[in-house]
């Protein structure tokens, strides 16, 4: 095979479509605005080149809430396949809404050109006010302490919950609360992925998270110095009880170690005054034949001479 011919076949593969390594915006953007500023406009300004085989993702989502929309921009690379643009109705209304927009495409740099809201927006419905009143929040923080409003006729729970976006570079967490018209927790309505972005909710809510006027990190930073004040404290206990204990054995020692203390009258015995051995049994036994046999011969020993003397 000649070099020119080789040379060819090598411009023709690389030249194949899905073969290059594509060229992407990248982009990445969680916000909450007012439902008047829709719809919201974006420009992008960093792009990112994929590995080879990859292609380029737009994912748009916004969470309407009343007067308030969340909106969630999600650019770059992706490794799903090539598929036109999708737009779902995860939750619609009449207060709380979800809706998502996605598009992966493999065709050309940079494909992944949506600049606004516009393929999600829509003029807000005019619904007349019904008799609930639910907190109205977004929030990344703590939704404790959000004000009330009357909720659209149709409305009949107040929802409480959380949402946690990760994946596509997006790694949050919103608090909402809103009016809705069925009480379980289901805002997303079994959604668990919107492009490259893995979505969870949650409505146990601990009681922490309701404490009124107390932020979450207020809340840690109580809770840190209560348990170290309980460890300080147990640690003077425990130098107090060994201090204690360490005096106690010594006083105690001390008393095993003096002598009785004497009484008024006489002792009945002290230890310091020698005591005469008692008498073996062999002197007994002598001391005992000396009083069955008396010795009649002592008075013959008697010194006459002494008594003429005197």
């Amino acid at each position: 095979m000649s070099s020119v011919l080789l040379l060819a076949l090598l411009g023709v593969t690389f030249t194949l479509p899905g073969v290059q390594a594509l060229l992407c915006q990248s982009l990445t953007q969680t916000s909450v605005y007012n439902v008047s500023d829709l719809p919201h406009q974006w420009t992008v300004a960093e792009q990112k080149e994929c590995d080879r085989g990859w292609g380029c993702q737009d994912t748009l989502m916004l969470i309407e809430n009343g007067p308030q929309v969340l909106v969630v921009i999600s650019k770059g690379c992706t490794q799903e396949e090539d598929h036109e643009v999708h737009v779902t109705e995860h939750q619609t209304g009449p207060s709380l809404s979800v809706i998502s927009y996605t598009h992966v495409c493999c065709q050309k740099d940079l494909c992944n050109d949506l600049s606004n809201s516009l393929p999600l927006w829509a003029p807000p419905l005019q619904t007349a006010p019904g008799s609930l009143r639910c907190p109205v929040c977004f929030s990344t923080d703590s939704c404790v302490g959000a004000g009330t409003e009357v909720c659209p006729q149709g409305s009949t729970h107040c929802y409480n919950g959380v949402l946690r976006l990760i994946g596509g570079d997006i790694f949050t967490k919103v608090y909402a609360q809103g009016c809705m018209a069925q009480p379980s927790c289901n805002l997303l309505n079994g959604t668990q992925d919107i492009g490259p972005t893995e979505l969870r909710e949650s409505c146990d809510l601990k009681a922490k998270e309701n404490v009124p006027g107390l932020p979450l990190g207020a809340i840690a930073g109580i809770v840190t110095g209560v348990l170290a004040g309980v460890a300080l404290v147990a640690t003077l206990g425990c130098v107090l009880f060994l201090r204690r204990t360490a005096r106690a054995s010594g006083q105690r020692d001390l008393k095993e170690r003096q002598p009785p203390q004497s009484t008024s009258g006489p002792a009945l015995w002290d230890s310091s005054t020698p005591v005469a051995p008692r008498p073996g049994p062999r002197a007994a036994g002598s001391n005992y034949e000396e009083l069955l046999h008396p010795d009649t011969n002592m008075y013959c020993r008697i010194d006459h001479r002494a008594d003429v003397a005197s």
